[in-house]
């Protein structure tokens, strides 16, 4: 008899929240409990056997719960670093990295015993095993400084997996609604986080956190503090809300009655911490998002309820009484006012030709603050470590060269071609839904990656992947969702 029962392709709609989630949850607490006695003592060993092991043994049963763990801990896991500065960053880090192995080995071992290849057949797997393998040949790339650049950058590459994930564990209705609950609660939460930070100040390690990594450089603007929530920076914590408004707006479409006025009322909290966060990025992208959104539903009622939603916003910023998130607001679509924008395109002027003189690139993790993270903050001569590279095109150009950044648009021109033909060929209204709130996602994420690079933040990196696992599941034949 298989240790790992067989999962058809159809398996029967099972309520909402089943005990096969509830229990793995009840068993968490107690090492949970475990886990916040040692950290605060600082006993390792008992957070490694009173904790980690039993749930890694409770992820490897059960992927479904393995994924909500893996988002829960990269919204957190920056916060936590923050509030306890004495424990290992690179260890908590790791902890992350072990989850999803521990994941890809559950499902190597389903693979062998189910063969079930054809749950990956869809026309966004060759451009996502296309780029992973590209990515994980840059670790030999002879113009990078070394091997360890290339090693850390494959721990990024690693989220890739989130996408087979999904499309092998998630593929049932209440697998998918539950994935939505999960990250919009999540994300709903760190937008209350910030909107406390914003009215009640920072907390006294977030202050601390600020100094010492020299962050008030970029996060304290003409005396205001840029909120950012539990994560690592403000146009992060920006591009999270509007991921959560978008994805709500789609979902609304589908509601009825309160439900409908939930979903919208909930993109408010959203909305406002995504303008509180002072991040002029994620303004223009939420546009780009939800513009695509009305032009391809052409429903009116997603366009009056959008209205409602961005009046109601901006009366919250009346409210709050401060203009100066106005001339932020005002300024998100006039770059020539914006010092920092034009520094960033002289960096782009100066370094474009080394992108055309490198196939390759320089090295995987190498450019802006990715390679400074490795070598203390100090620049190597020759390489381009220490470039400032929020656009994240140029930072892959750079790491990845010419060819790596034809792998990228190819991928990016693939899922978001694809999902629009998704969106459009679906029939059942809820999956329809979620199609179409991935659309105006993925469309904000290629709008913002001009101005940030988003793709490389937590959590936005592990939601993105297993985003793009759940379009190619919708994309799939309806027959094969239950």
């Amino acid at each position: 008899m298989a240790f790992f029962p067989a999962k058809s392709d159809t398996t029967p709609s099972k309520p909402a929240w089943p005990k096969h989630l509830l229990l793995p949850l009840l068993w968490a607490l107690p090492f949970l409990l475990a886990v916040a006695h040692s950290v605060a003592d600082f006993h390792r060993l008992h957070i490694v056997l009173l904790a980690v092991a039993p749930l890694a043994l409770v992820v490897f049963l059960n992927i479904e719960f393995g994924l909500y763990m893996v988002l829960a801990y990269a919204t957190t896991v920056i916060f936590i670093k923050r509030l306890m500065p004495n424990l290992d960053s690179n260890q908590m880090g790791v902890v992350l990295d072990g989850l999803i192995c521990l994941m890809a080995l559950r499902l190597l071992l389903d693979l062998l015993r189910t063969r079930r290849w054809g749950a990956f057949t869809s026309p966004l797997t060759l451009p996502v095993i296309a780029l992973a393998i590209y990515l994980i040949l840059q670790v030999f790339n002879p113009s990078a400084p070394g091997l360890k650049f290339g090693i850390y950058g494959t721990r990024d590459t690693l989220r890739f997996l989130g996408f087979f994930l999904v499309l092998f564990y998630m593929r049932g209705r209440p697998q998918i609604k539950r994935f939505m609950q999960v990250f919009l609660g999540l994300m709903v939460l760190d937008a209350g986080y910030g909107i406390w930070q914003h009215h009640h100040g920072l907390l006294y390690q977030e202050h601390q956190w600020l100094i010492e990594s020299k962050a008030y450089r970029t996060h304290v603007l003409q005396g205001y503090v840029r909120v950012f929530g539990t994560v690592g920076d403000a146009a992060t914590f920006g591009f999270i809300n509007i991921t959560a408004a978008l994805m709500l707006i789609g979902l609304a479409l589908t509601s009825k009655g309160w439900r409908l006025w939930a979903l919208m009322g909930l993109t408010l909290p959203c909305l406002y911490a995504m303008v509180l966060s002072y991040s002029r990025g994620p303004m223009v992208a939420v546009a780009a998002g939800v513009g695509v959104m009305l032009l391809v539903s052409r429903n009116w009622k997603l366009a009056m309820a959008c209205v409602v939603a961005g009046g109601l916003g901006m009366g919250a910023l009346a409210l709050n009484g401060d203009t100066r998130l106005f001339d932020r607001l005002m300024t998100a679509t006039n770059p020539v006012q914006d010092a920092s924008f034009q520094v960033r395109m002289g960096y782009i002027d100066t370094y474009m030709p080394l992108i055309f003189e490198r196939p390759f690139g320089g090295g995987l993790y190498t450019a802006g603050a990715s390679g400074l993270t490795i070598t203390g903050g100090e620049p190597i001569l020759g390489t381009t470590i220490g470039i400032p590279t929020d656009n994240l095109y140029f930072k892959y150009g750079l790491e990845l060269g010419w060819i790596g950044l034809s792998l990228f648009f190819w991928f990016l021109a693939a899922l978001w071609y694809g999902t629009m033909r998704t969106y459009l060929a679906l029939k059942d209204p809820f999956y329809k839904a979620v199609s179409l709130g991935l659309l105006g996602v993925f469309t904000s994420y290629i709008v913002g990656a001009f101005s940030n690079d988003i793709l490389v933040q937590k959590p936005l990196t592990e939601f993105f992947y297993m985003a793009v696992g759940l379009s190619a599941l919708l994309g799939q034949h309806r027959d094969a969702i239950s």
